[in-house]
């Protein structure tokens, strides 16, 4: 943001100051916040506590709006909500893996599940809740988002025949036609990148990862969630791994959901019966009951699990789907629970979460190694990933030299530089016909360079090792300024993914108005109408 990127495409402090396309390979919306409180003055480490702070009371909020949208029961989406935001796998997120995108994932996969709901089966004019969920996943992590997307798949083929009742199919097309041109902004970018040539297209062995990493069933019954450490391959064993398990609580709502659904037979047109199974599925196949090294070489298999790289990743759609699943069972189940048994519920499976996270949380402290040492500065040149994935492939890093600037031959001469992040302005000399200066910037699409002098774009090509290389106009000297600009089609997706949220933005405003100017009408009608006669001769006093 600060060397003029907007929306930011490539950060320029990683690999010693040459970027990297993170942000263009991957969502980072919602990282804007805690970098404009970076900007203002906040610490680093601070302006992400306070981040992550604000994802927690989310996750809160959207659940608790979530269920409630589908039960309209305040008590049974109390309870959800304080089961979900204390659930162990979402606590190690926070506190061991700082998986930020996958906690905003987790935050938002409840409103799409209601969106899903209000589309298939409840109130059709809730279906922007559709729209808001999926964008917003989208929008914090790619996994997640294909995980949600599973979920959605699931739901929508067991209520596949309604939404053909009352329209509904048209609802569904308008949420899936907005969520594609509100994220246009970020998807043309997204594949222009990902056509290059890029190290994760030549990756292989992601299959081999997912095998080595189920969760052993055992390891489901830590029910406290107490261990703290990495996630180990199976010939390691248990001892000393990270905590795999769905936590006290929401192991609580797991027992519950096999007596209600698959003993007492409860349920069985219940919104809540899909999702449970959804997350009985997704939990099962995180485990080592299914035979995922047997399936390897299928390539539909292969596919999937070199995406989702480790198993456990499938504990967070399956808590979502558990603990969402009791709360709208147990509102059609039981819907007039007395006031000492739901102080007792909630009472219960809060202190059963909180209990989980009060043991991880021992664990984390006394395990934890320490990054950070007090008065410590934060490390700039950032990592790039565990396999580099998205350098252009043969890049050798270890040729990346900080401030290294490269003639095409000698007769020309790097006079001045001057480098702020993806901008690079040099001062150069040239006594030959054809010439070039490579910059310490790695080539991705939309860098431009500039002449000052004349105002003439100068032309930017891929030099040796993948680097920005500008050819400058021959028997001439001068300076010229390199800089990431985008390419037109992004900026004309991002006009598009604009004018698309104010226009409808503007359309529910205007929706909204409508309708609470015809309730006005219906109540002054109500009002007249509730007005006795009146005699020939009677006045108003």
């Amino acid at each position: 943001l600060l060397c003029g990127q907007f929306p930011v495409r490539v950060h320029p402090t990683h690999l010693d100051g040459y970027g990297y396309a993170t942000a263009a390979l991957y969502p980072e919306l919602f990282l804007y916040f805690p970098a404009l409180l970076r900007i203002m003055g906040m610490s680093v480490v601070l302006s992400f506590k306070v981040f992550l702070f604000l994802i927690n009371v989310a996750t809160a909020l959207v659940m608790y709006h979530a269920v409630k949208s589908i039960t309209e029961s305040s008590y049974y989406a109390a309870l959800a909500s304080v089961v979900y935001t204390v659930a162990s796998y979402r606590v190690i997120c926070v506190h061991e893996r700082a998986a930020v995108g996958e906690l905003l994932a987790m935050c938002f996969m409840p409103l799409v599940v209601s969106g899903i709901y209000h589309v298939f089966i409840g109130d059709k004019k809730k279906w922007p809740q559709l729209v808001i969920g999926a964008t917003c996943v989208f929008q914090s992590h790619l996994i997640g988002t294909l995980l949600t997307a599973f979920l959605a798949v699931f739901l929508g083929l067991v209520y596949i025949r309604r939404l053909f009742s009352e329209k509904r199919w048209q609802y569904l097309l308008l949420s899936i036609a907005l969520i594609l041109l509100l994220n246009l902004w970020f998807l043309v970018p997204f594949f222009d990148f990902y056509s290059l040539d890029l190290v994760q297209n030549h990756l292989g062995g992601g299959g081999n990862i997912f095998h080595d990493h189920v969760i052993i069933p055992a390891q489901l019954l830590n029910l406290f969630g107490d261990n703290y450490g990495l996630s180990y391959e199976l010939s390691h064993g248990m001892l000393g791994e990270m905590s795999q398990t769905l936590g006290l609580s929401v192991s609580a709502c797991l027992l519950g959901g096999i007596v209600l659904f698959l003993v007492k037979k409860k349920g069985k047109d219940s919104f809540g019966l899909p999702l449970f199974l959804f997350g009985l599925l997704t939990l099962v196949c995180s485990t080592s009951l299914v035979p995922w090294r047997k399936l390897e070489g299928l390539e539909p298999v292969d596919l999937l699990t070199t995406t989702l790289q480790f198993p456990w990743r499938l504990l967070g759609p399956a808590t979502l789907a558990v603990v969402m699943a009791m709360a709208v069972a147990g509102a059609r189940e039981y819907p007039a629970l007395s006031g000492k048994t739901k102080r007792l519920c909630l009472g219960l499976l809060l202190g059963l979460g909180i209990h989980g996270c009060v043991a991880f949380g021992a664990s984390a402290t006394q395990n934890m190694p320490v990054y950070l040492e007090k008065a410590q500065a934060i490390n700039l040149n950032s990592t790039i990933g565990m396999n580099q994935e998205y350098l252009l492939y043969g890049t050798d890093t270890e040729k990346l030299v900080s401030c290294l600037y490269i003639i095409s031959q000698d007769g020309v001469q790097v006079l001045d530089k001057k480098k702020k992040g993806t901008t690079v302005t040099v001062d150069y000399a040239n006594g030959l016909e054809h010439a070039w200066i490579e910059v310490p910037l790695l080539w991705y699409p939309g860098y431009k360079a500039i002449d000052l002098d004349t105002g003439l774009e100068l032309p930017v090509t891929i030099g040796d090792n993948h680097v920005v290389r500008v050819t400058v106009p021959g028997m001439s000297e001068g300076t010229f300024r390199v800089y990431y600009a985008g390419r037109g089609r992004y900026r004309t997706a991002e006009v598009i993914s604009i004018l698309t949220l104010v226009c409808w933005g503007g359309f529910c405003l205007w929706r909204r108005k409508k309708e609470k100017a015809a309730d006005s009408i219906s109540d002054c009608a109500g009002d007249t109408a509730a007005v006795p006669e009146r005699g020939e001769h009677e006045t108003d006093c």
